[in-house]
């Protein structure tokens, strides 16, 4: 790591509401990441709740993995019938091979072409990260 450039810091809270136990668990990574590792530039996965990210001080990224439900029409998924597990079983297939094209260095610069915006700024963050925080484990990038 060089040291003339400015350390980025990932936080992911895997199945997160953020409620006031996650965001103690959020706020205490970060803390960490500050003394323990200088880490200034602290992004946090982020789906719905951007604006508790950005009131804490970070700066949220989208999550490369969605739900599958995503390809469906429906607004409530309140009944779980064969039709509907085989349509999420398609997607999560789909999402499957190109997450492994994603694995190399070779196929990501090809599959990252066809991916949006935001899901090339969160690839590109993780491929920058000098630590990766998950619920309290920290896994060095």
């Amino acid at each position: 790591m060089e040291d003339n450039k400015e350390k980025i810091g990932l936080i992911i809270p895997a199945c997160s509401d953020l409620n006031r136990g996650d965001q103690a668990l959020v706020l205490e990574t970060k803390e960490v990441m500050e003394k323990a590792l200088n880490i200034k530039n602290i992004y946090m996965m982020c789906n719905n709740e951007v604006s508790q990210c950005e009131r804490f001080g970070l700066k949220p990224f989208a999550n490369i993995l969605k739900h599958p439900s995503r390809a469906t029409k429906h607004t409530s998924n309140l009944t779980y019938n064969k039709m509907l597990k085989i349509k999420w079983g398609i997607v999560a297939s789909f999402d499957f091979i190109v997450s492994m094209l994603l694995l190399n260095k070779v196929t990501r610069k090809i599959t990252k072409c066809f991916l949006d915006k935001k899901t090339n700024e969160a690839i590109q963050l993780y491929e920058k990260a000098d630590a990766i925080f998950i619920k309290g484990r920290r896994i060095y990038a």
